[in-house]
């Protein structure tokens, strides 16, 4: 069926890349000729009037009109949740992985509460979380006293949630008194009509639908000690207000964090108890909230012996909750992987966990980093282990040492069907690269276009004397900004393996797989596809990769009817090479026949803008499309034909 969609963006008209190809790059056409001048390598290039992510106080959102706001299109994800391998399907690489177990990530996706942009900027610095295969669900942490309470995500991290079929919730946020928390603003959010319905509750689905996101989580911490405390009213309030959201909006995610109890109170139960049971259930035994943030204060020594995580496992299973529907909070945003934690206190002594995992905060790894190269190990050290292998059996000589988040969680994965494409990108870059093209040399980021990223990071096994180590490399793409790297030694006619990918991927007859990929040396590339049965199917290429970028293809007809669990490339190099690299620059899995671009039309420029000093020009773009292409390249087009 034909779609016609809407696409409104600001572009710079400088180094302009609103990006896209269809979803089947290997088929597009040749890239146009462009050139790569100095206008294009502008360092921190912000134009003015640029369109902004959204945040409110309270008596703001009531008075939003999604009609009347300038900059509606450009907050919209416009990214469908993509559906997950079955947890019957997920197969552990360590025994110590749970089924069961999942991970809530409270995570600062940008660096304020305002300010920020919809689809990133000319600037390689942004928080591209990539370890979207250890996270059930993302809280876009935001909100001050000074800013705005209320904050939806920003769209571009909608997107690259949703890719990896994570969904994505909001932030309501109401602080402390220490911190500007006002009485006010929590009696505007909970303010009821004349039929005792609560307006706020309407306008939190509202945003959430029409922003294309996925829920809230409601962080109630203000406490009004001043007046002597919150009283019993206001809790009650709060879970009516509560169960309307639900009962409107089932679809959408509800979490409460552990702050009031019934009586009105801030008083942090750091477990599930009879004093905050009621935001998850009723009297009556009915449903409330959907989870619940347990607060830290379980792993500390003073109340280790309470047991805190197994009790509150244990009254959740007595009131038929699931208990992994309880998150245990570890905040790590000051320490990181090296905050001292009570591991043994969240995990079983028969194996698994007595709940889920809720972390706060992981956007220590970026925080915290020098440079990107150290934000990726960091981020290694803490999602994987020390060793960035999920499969180790890891010793360690205290209690309270980092685990590593893949000692508990199966690795998930969104690659449940066709097509199936990743060019590697992590949603910035030092430049931007067309088909192997350097087509921009100015930093830039957009999590938008951000890709799957490999399942895992990375599990390599070599012969002979082969030694490689695998990596992001910023300095060359074959569309995006980087590509995966193995260097290091290879002998001639040994193989070298590396497996990338969890999938749960059906090939039929009619399915197309083709690689991308350069290597300084001549070498053979087979594709070693792991099927549900567990054996392997090994497919050779049908040509060797060269030191351009060669797209190979791979006859799939020995796969049709069967189903990829896990996606492995073997490499063999034709002579030895003390200092080989390989590149893998796209992967695409599609059905014949292939998708045709998408067809534009009543492209109208919106509005212009400008760089303070008047050197840029930028402007607001809308138009209309026909087809699914998930994002387009705008170019200037230079007198004399060129494009840049």
């Amino acid at each position: 069926m034909k779609k016609t969609v809407k696409y409104i963006t600001a572009v710079s008209l400088t180094a302009a890349m609103c990006m896209s190809l269809s979803p089947y790059p290997v088929a597009a056409a040749a890239a146009p000729a462009i050139h790569v001048t100095e206008e294009n390598t502008a360092p921190g290039l912000v134009m003015e009037k640029l369109p902004e992510s959204s945040y409110w106080f309270p008596e703001q959102l009531l008075e939003w009109d999604a009609k009347k706001d300038p900059d509606l299109q450009h907050n919209i994800s416009h990214v469908p949740l993509a559906k997950r391998v079955e947890k019957s399907k997920r197969k552990p690489v360590n025994d110590t992985q749970n089924p069961d177990t999942k991970v809530m990530a409270i995570s600062i996706m940008n660096t304020s509460t305002s300010g920020n942009a919809p689809h990133g900027l000319n600037e390689m610095d942004s928080n591209t979380f990539t370890f979207w295969q250890y996270v059930d669900l993302l809280v876009y942490w935001g909100g001050s006293s000074g800013e705005g309470l209320i904050v939806p995500p920003s769209p571009d991290v909608t997107d690259a949630a949703h890719k990896n079929g994570v969904p994505v919730i909001g932030t309501v946020f109401f602080p402390q008194d220490v911190a500007g928390g006002k009485i006010e603003w929590l009696d505007t959010f909970l303010k009821q009509d004349a039929a005792g319905k609560f307006p706020m509750a309407d306008k939190l689905i509202e945003v959430a639908k029409t922003y294309g996101f996925d829920g809230w989580f409601i962080n109630q911490e203000t406490d009004n000690e001043k007046n002597g405390g919150l009283k019993p009213e206001y809790a009650s309030k709060m879970q009516a207000f509560i169960k309307q959201f639900k009962q409107k909006a089932p679809e959408l995610e509800l979490v409460w964090y552990d702050s009031m109890t019934r009586t009105g109170a801030m008083d942090w139960q750091n477990a599930l108890t009879q004093e905050n049971l009621m935001f998850l259930q009723d009297a009556e035994g009915k449903p409330v909230a959907d989870d619940m943030f347990l607060n830290f204060w379980w792993t500390n020594k003073n109340l280790a012996e309470k047991k805190l995580l197994e009790s509150s496992a244990k009254l959740a299973t007595e009131k038929k909750i699931d208990p992994y529907a309880l998150y245990a909070g570890v905040d790590i945003q000051s320490k990181g992987y090296e905050t001292p934690i009570r591991w043994d206190l969240f995990e079983k002594k028969e194996g698994g966990t007595h709940t889920s995992l809720g972390l706060y905060c992981p956007s220590w790894t970026y925080t915290s980093a020098s440079d990107q190269q150290d934000f990726l190990k960091k981020e290694s050290a803490l999602w994987v282990n020390a060793q960035g292998d999920p499969s180790a059996k890891m010793t360690y000589t205290s209690p309270d040492q980092w685990r590593g988040v893949s000692r508990y969680v199966v690795e998930r994965s969104a690659i449940t069907g066709t097509p199936f494409v990743t060019n590697f990108s992590l949603g910035n870059g030092a430049s931007f690269f067309r088909q192997g093209q350097e087509v921009s040399k100015m930093d830039w980021n957009n999590r938008s276009l951000s890709d799957l990223l490999p399942t895992y990071r990375f599990l390599m096994t070599h012969t002979g004397s082969n030694k490689l180590e695998a990596s992001f490399d910023n300095t060359q793409a074959w569309y995006g900004g980087n590509s995966i790297k193995l260097a290091g030694s290879m002998e001639a006619g040994k193989a070298s393996k590396i497996t990338l990918y969890s999938a749960d991927l059906p090939i039929t007859k009619d399915t197309l797989w083709t690689t991308t990929a350069k290597a300084s040396v001549p070498t053979r590339l087979q594709l070693i596809a792991t099927l549900e049965d567990g054996t392997e199917q090994c497919i050779a290429a049908d040509q060797e990769i060269g030191a351009d970028w060669t797209t190979v293809k791979f006859d799939g007809s020995k796969l049709a009817g069967k189903r990829v669990q896990r996606i492995a490339y073997e490499l063999t190099a034709s002579k030895a090479a003390p200092e080989y690299t390989f590149h893998f620059g796209n992967i695409s899995v599609y059905e014949k026949p292939q998708i045709q671009n998408a067809k534009v039309s009543a492209l109208k420029v919106d509005g212009t803008e400008f760089d303070e000093d008047a050197m840029f020009a930028g402007a607001r773009l809308s138009w209309k499309a026909e087809g699914n292409a998930p994002y387009y390249e705008v170019y200037r087009v230079n007198a004399d034909g060129s494009r840049s």
